[in-house]
């Protein structure tokens, strides 16, 4: 027979073996959920909503690349000055459908415009703010294509017009801006990268974290971080909410169970690949939970409900 100290000698042994084996399979399954992270990478060809890449079902992590705009030739330079309710009109005879690029230099003035682009019959079908490369960060710019008629007809007016009345979006009031700028016109080129993926699988309901970080190439680009509903619309942007100039915000899992998130480069809120940024970049989900009360605070809770029993 085996004396106590052999069995206990045993015992450490099967548990060693165990723990040992636990550990070994540990190990495997972590590195194949680094495997499976790694093999989520950007395909190229997802730069707007209809051809979002969709991702394994239960990922939480994706890697890419930005790639900066290419504003090819420039053909176009007009000068501008704007008034307090002024709009200002650029009309341009250009090849139909060939590419532009419109950008805003407002370095004489730092004036804060917005950019309007009609079609041939005068409807309103882009806009921007703040997207320009060229000057203080309050420069727009659209890309574009000729239209069929052969014309780009351009509208600048002041932050907050939209609709490019002279009035402040919301309000009956004259927009303030003023000041000279330039309007560049780039013939050709290409747009910038954009990354747009939908998670899949997920839990309805469930919160996560939405977070860029630095990708393997150590340059990180300054990120923006969309969230697109079902049918490809924008409902919520961050720019610098993580890291430095990387973005976070906090997201819901709609019923479907699919997230749909877009990476584009600052300063482009619109999702249009007009950006200067380049670098490589991680996009992760973290599940969001809300902590369980403390004993204290539970023991609190329960006296206060006690103390309303007693007083009925």
């Amino acid at each position: 027979m085996l004396d106590v100290a052999d069995k206990h000698s045993g015992h450490k042994l099967r548990c060693y073996r165990s723990f040992a084996t636990l550990s070994a399979i540990g190990a495997l399954v972590a590195l194949l959920i680094t495997s499976i992270a790694s093999a989520n990478v950007d395909v190229g060809s997802n730069d707007f909503f209809a051809a979002a890449q969709i991702l394994p079902a239960g990922s939480l992590t994706v890697s890419g690349e930005l790639d900066p705009v290419v504003q090819g030739d420039l053909v176009i330079q007009e000068p501008g000055t704007l008034v307090p309710g002024g709009v200002v009109f650029h009309d341009f005879i250009v090849a139909p459908g060939q590419n532009f690029t419109a950008a805003i230099d407002n370095s004489a003035s730092g004036t804060d415009t917005t950019l309007g682009s009609f079609d041939q019959f005068f409807n309103l079908v882009a806009t921007d703010d703040d997207s320009s490369f060229l000057g203080t960060g309050l420069g727009s710019s659209l890309r574009l294509t000729g239209n069929a008629d052969g014309t780009l007809h351009l509208r600048v007016s002041g932050f907050s017009d939209f609709d490019f009345d002279g009035l402040s979006d919301g309000s009956a009031t004259a927009h303030s801006q003023s000041g000279a700028y330039e309007l560049l016109l780039f013939e050709g080129g290409t747009a910038g990268d954009v990354d747009l993926f939908a998670f899949t699988g997920l839990e309805a309901g469930q919160n996560y974290l939405a977070e860029t970080f630095a990708g393997d190439s150590g340059v990180a680009p300054d990120t923006v971080l969309g969230l697109f509903d079902n049918a490809g619309n924008i409902i919520a942007t961050d720019d610098d909410g993580g890291l430095g100039t990387l973005s976070q915000m906090e997201v819901t899992v709609p019923d479907n169970g699919t997230l749909v998130l877009g990476v584009s480069g600052f300063s482009d809120f619109g999702f249009t690949g007009q950006h200067a940024q380049t670098g490589s970049y991680a996009l992760t989900l973290q599940a969001v939970t809300i902590p369980e009360p403390s004993g204290v605070v539970l023991l609190a809770l329960l006296l206060a409900a006690s103390g309303l029993r007693r007083t009925r």
